[in-house]
Formats: structure tokens, C-alpha cells, sequence
């Protein structure tokens, strides 16, 4: 048994089809492989799991999910950045987890990717939720946002917790068409980047935007 909801916006469009986002909610079974009493066994109790993931198909018996597929900007960046270890990560369980896991010269790291008409990096709450979560942790986090308007390819590492995606300042902005030795060049910059050197000019430069929002 599932429960869905349909969400009202979201959907990913692949090959011309459009796959909606549902939140699955569904039991999992539950036992112990030990010893037990027939009063113990009747308190094991099956997990309730909620999944969320777009619907590729479904018969009376089965749904078939995705959580995430290859973009043309995937392609790309697996094509030409070769010299980082990239792993593409798909998850149906823990929402807001970026793209890739990548690692380069001893140094790990998460790149959540992005594609859309706006200029600023589009992040859902969870993905904003999970990414501060690993920086405030010390990890590193890279957003690589590619914005068809503007016809530009913008890195950005943020230092600190984002409170609003239209506040971050891309690190590096390649205009189309991308010179993607360029771009490795400036992911290797970023990763060795200093947090605490760069987190106060991140700050202000944050404060300078905001009051531009505003006005």
C-alpha cells in the first residue's frame, strides 16, 4: 500500500515527458532474528517509511520511482572536469542531498547542480536545509548553477548558512560558450579555498545584495 501526494509544480521534463514528484508513504516490514517471547514478538510494529521521488511508472502492483536523472549539465561536467573523483548520487530517502559527491586531491566534497532561467541557484528548502547542515559541520559544498538567460555558468561555495538563495555571489561566472578547462581550474581554487579568510568578505557582500532586494 502507498499513499501519494502530487505536487502541484514540481515535475522533471526527460526526453519531452513529464514526471510529477510524489510523496510516497509506505510500511516496511519489521522482525528479529533473535530469540523472543510472544508478547515481545507482538510488539514489533512495521516502520512507516515516507518516500519522495518523481513516478517513471506504475501497474496495480508496483511504482516505479526516480530521484534524480542525467541533465545535459551531468553530461558535460563528467565529460570535461576529469581530474576530481565524481560520483552521481540518487536518493529516495533523504531529501534535499545534492547531485554529485566528488573528491580531488585529497579534499571531498558535494556539488548540487542547477539549470534553470533564473540567475540565482533555484534551492528547494530541503536542498538549503542539508547544505547548511554540512558547512556548519565543516564540509564543503559547491552549487553549480547554469542560468540559460543570462547564458552563463556560475560556481558558487558558500561559507556560511544560506537564509536566501538570491543572496549568494557566484565565486567564478563563465559566459556560453563555457571554456571548461577554465572551470576546472576554478573548482580546484575553490577547494582549496580558506573558509575563514573569505567568510567575512562572503558576509558583506551577502548584506550588500540583501539591502539591493530590498530596495
Amino acid at each position: 500500500m502507498y499513499k501519494r501526494k502530487k505536487s502541484k509544480y514540481k515535475h522533471a521534463v526527460v526526453g519531452g515527458k513529464k514526471y510529477y514528484l510524489y510523496r510516497i508513504t509506505w510500511i516496511d516490514p519489521c522482525g528479529d532474528s533473535g530469540h523472543a517471547e510472544a508478547d515481545e514478538v507482538k510488539k514489533l510494529l512495521p516502520a512507516k517509511m515516507i518516500t519522495q521521488g518523481y513516478i517513471f511508472d506504475k501497474d496495480k502492483k508496483l511504482v516505479w520511482t526516480f530521484a534524480s536523472y542525467d541533465t545535459k549539465l551531468w553530461q558535460r561536467i563528467k565529460k570535461h572536469i576529469t581530474k576530481p573523483h565524481f560520483i552521481r548520487v540518487e536518493s529516495n530517502t533523504i531529501n534535499g542531498i545534492p547531485d554529485i559527491n566528488g573528491c580531488w586531491s585529497g579534499k571531498e566534497f558535494w556539488m548540487e547542480l542547477k539549470s534553470d532561467k533564473v540567475s540565482y541557484p533555484k534551492l528547494s528548502k530541503w536542498q538549503i536545509a542539508w547544505i547548511n547542515k554540512r558547512i556548519l559541520n565543516g564540509g564543503i559544498v559547491l552549487i553549480c548553477n547554469e542560468t540559460l538567460l543570462e547564458k552563463k555558468l556560475k560556481l558558487y561555495r558558500p561559507l556560511s548558512a544560506i537564509r536566501d538563495a538570491r543572496l549568494l555571489k557566484p565565486a567564478f561566472a563563465f559566459s556560453f560558450p563555457v571554456k571548461w578547462p577554465t572551470v576546472q581550474a576554478a573548482l580546484q581554487e575553490l577547494l582549496q579555498l580558506d573558509p575563514g579568510e573569505a567568510r567575512s568578505r562572503s558576509r558583506e557582500e551577502e548584506q550588500r545584495i540583501e539591502k539591493e532586494l530590498k530596495g
